[in-house]
């Protein structure tokens, strides 16, 4: 289960997610206002929103962020070039720590005083085509107990 920071919308995901990631471009920085924001990757199938309502938030630049009317916290986001994916904000979930990031996107942005230890690392986004490896190497991932 997830929620937002006043609880009014809730979302589960089953599952475990596809992949993992934490975003250093500058627009994830400005929405979580934190040197990044984290994201647990799932099949669009495997999210729904439980309680609440969502509202389109933040500069869309086709990415489709979606986040609490109420609180403004953003809660996913459904990502335009690929529409058979949700990216819900992992830190948003009971579980957080359950949810280290397998590969960090546009490191190319990143902030010089943080450090991550990601195995797979894009200085942009991963390309598309990119996607079904590195899912097959999530899902063999034996991540470290937090």
């Amino acid at each position: 289960m997830a929620t937002c920071r006043c609880g009014h919308v809730r979302l589960r995901a089953s599952g475990r997610p596809l992949v993992t990631s934490a975003c250093h471009c500058t627009g994830c920085r400005r929405m979580t206002g934190g040197p990044y924001s984290l994201g647990a990757i799932y099949a669009a199938n495997a999210v729904v929103v439980e309680a609440g309502e969502t509202r389109a938030i933040g500069a869309d630049h086709g990415a489709g962020h979606q986040g609490c009317p109420r609180c403004a916290s953003w809660v996913f986001s459904r990502p335009r070039e690929v529409d058979d994916i949700v990216v819900v904000r992992s830190p948003l979930f009971e579980d957080a720590a359950a949810f280290p990031p397998f590969m960090e996107t546009c490191t190319s942005d990143k902030l010089p005083f943080v450090d991550f230890t990601a195995p797979h690392r894009f200085a942009r986004f991963p390309d598309p085509t990119e996607f079904p490896a590195l899912i097959a190497a999530y899902a063999a991932w034996d991540q470290v107990e937090v």
